[in-house]
Formats: C-alpha cells, structure tokens, sequence
C-alpha cells in the first residue's frame, strides 16, 4: 500500500506510474496533430509560465514579509537605543564661552553661485 488521495482510495506507486505514463502518451498525441499540436504546446508552455510566476511570488512575498520583520525590529532598536542614549547623555556646558558666530558657517556667495549654476562635465 502506498500514499492515500483525500476521501479516496490508497494509491499505489505502481499505479501512479501508469497514469503518468497514460498522460504522457496522451500528450504525445496531442502534440503530434496537425493543428491542435501547436496549441497544446503553447498551452502548456504558458502553464509552466504560471507555476514559474507563481512560486516567485510565493518567494517575493516570504521575501517581503522577512524584510518587514527585520525592518520593524531594527527600527526599534533605533528607537530604543535612541531614547536611553538622550536620556544618559548631559549636555556640556561650557563656561566662559558664548555662542558660535553664523558667519563662520556660511558659504561665501560666490562659492555657492559657482556650485549652483555649474553644469556637470558628463551626463
């Protein structure tokens, strides 16, 4: 006794043989008609088209969903890494000293039109 179909009978391997077998040559006769043959073949290669897609995209979903995963988890550890680090952290403070001054750092006026309105050497 072999593998059992649902609500069936138990199949046996000898048996499952012989219907590959049956279909096999069925196929075969079909492929061999005139007009028909062309058509089955190109039936049956659109159908090996689908399996193909479709256990892509089983793979790309299962692929999505464990970047997800990795994504949410990294993210919290982001967030939580984040918020013990400012929480730990002291500003310094540094006595006898005033405030940066903005002039040192902006960019001089005609660095920032060259930058700008310069076209790039390659596209």
């Amino acid at each position: 006794m072999g593998r059992s179909l649902p609500g069936g009978p138990p199949v046996s391997s000898s048996s499952t043989i012989r219907r590959v077998i049956r279909l096999r040559q069925s196929i075969e006769a079909g492929l061999r008609h005139p007009v028909l043959g062309p058509l089955l073949l190109l039936a049956l290669a659109l159908m090996l088209a689908f399996v193909v897609l479709h256990t892509v995209e089983h793979g790309v979903v299962g692929l999505l969903f464990s970047c997800a995963i990795l994504a949410a988890v990294g993210l919290r550890l982001v967030v939580v890494l984040g918020r013990t680090w400012r929480a730990t952290t002291e500003p310094r403070i540094l006595v006898g000293r005033g405030p940066p001054r903005r002039t040192r750092y902006l960019l001089p006026a005609s660095l920032v039109t060259t930058v700008l309105t310069a076209l790039p050497l390659r596209l």
